[in-house]
């Protein structure tokens, strides 16, 4: 009898230890995330944590740029017909801000247009800002339809988050209208809903992924072919007046970065910090590396599209506060961590990470 019961016991143990097995396995993929996780939980608390299951589940943004050959059209050939004239209605919206904000306005014209069976068309500058750095752009401006001038209806967009606001955002109420986007056109949840529409017109020039391709091979040369390139943007200057001024906001402090820099060195081994800034000095003053086995490199002098597309390329992210830091780092894909900033309403990237649903995102205090 008793042997019996022990046998029983036996075979009921072995299933048990594999499930623990099975279950140490899934939490902890790589012999080395179980003390990070340990020494995570301790410094960072659950929240942070988050990081480590993240990684998982990470896809990268550009990752359907690259294997997409030819760029799919959506809309008609210009000129159009006097017949497609008659039958079509337009989106549009004004040309404001510098690059990140052109950027919001190119995606949310097109992704609404997509949405509700309307042809985008450009005003101002806009395609000439972006064509420099995204040469395969397919929109068009409002002057090469070949119809005459539109009797533009303008469409209520939130300020200062760029929503495009009901009834504007219902296909039966705009159904035969010409809809001009007001203010700053940046409708988180429709662009993201239609990036696979529109994210194969964003491949960087061809010279300038040369120029990035050889700026990463340097490093890799310098610190190992293993390394993993965090992008840091720090944005300061006019933020700094604009986030007071707009939010009753701090600007984002030197701790915050230490934090960012410190919570990457506990995910991944060979980490090298790509840093870029229109505040340089303050940023060697004050972003110093956390170890000596963590470089920081601050890349100066080579310009906001060589800076746009070096922070594009990188493995992972940390940003700051405006659309040039929140759209390097979404087109980079990769964990990004961004400020968790106290003020008197949501922060810009705060309310687009929402709106989005974008998962591979961690915010760290500020304070």
């Amino acid at each position: 009898m008793t042997k019996s019961l022990g046998s029983r016991l036996f075979y009921l143990s072995v299933p048990l230890a594999l499930l623990n097995i099975v279950a140490l396995l899934w939490f902890f993929p790589s012999m080395y995330e179980c003390p990070r996780w340990l020494l995570q939980r301790f410094r960072y608390g659950n929240e942070d944590i988050r990081g480590l299951r993240l990684l998982r589940q990470v896809r990268r943004t550009k990752s359907s740029v690259d294997s997409v050959e030819t760029i799919p059209q959506f809309w008609p050939e210009f000129p159009l017909t006097p017949e497609q004239c008659e039958n079509a209605t337009f989106v549009t919206s004004k040309n404001r801000g510098r690059l990140g904000n052109t950027i919001a306005e190119y995606i949310t014209v097109f992704s609404y247009g997509r949405k509700h069976g309307k042809i985008p068309v450009l005003s101002g500058t806009l395609l000439e800002d972006l064509l420099p750095l995204f040469p395969h752009l397919t929109l068009r401006r409002e002057n090469e339809t070949g119809c005459h001038p539109r009797n533009w209806t303008e469409a209520a967009v939130s300020d200062p988050y760029g929503l495009i606001q009901t009834p504007w955002n219902d296909t039966e109420f705009v159904k035969e209208k010409d809809v001009f986007l007001t203010r700053y056109p940046f409708d988180g949840k429709l662009y993201h809903e239609f990036r696979r529409d529109w994210m194969p017109e964003f491949k960087f020039d061809a010279e300038l992924m040369h120029e990035v391709r050889s700026f990463f091979s340097s490093l890799s040369a310098k610190y190992g072919r293993n390394s993993i390139f965090i992008g840091i943007h720090v944005r300061r200057t006019d933020q700094i007046d604009h986030n007071r001024h707009w939010f009753c906001a701090e600007p984002v402090s030197a701790a915050y970065y230490r934090r960012a820099m410190e919570h990457f060195g506990l995910l991944f081994p060979n980490v090298v910090f790509v840093l870029t800034s229109d505040e340089m000095d303050w940023c060697k003053e004050n972003i110093r590396s956390v170890d000596e086995s963590m470089p920081v490199v601050f890349v100066e002098g080579r310009g906001r599209d060589f800076d746009f597309a070096l922070l594009s390329n990188c493995d992972h992210s940390i940003v700051s506060v405006g659309t040039f830091s929140y759209f390097s780092a979404y087109f980079a894909g990769g964990l990004v961590v961004a400020p968790k900033i106290v003020s008197e309403k949501p922060q810009h990237i705060d309310f687009q990470v929402s709106q989005t649903g974008l998962e591979n995102w961690i915010f760290v205090n500020n304070d």
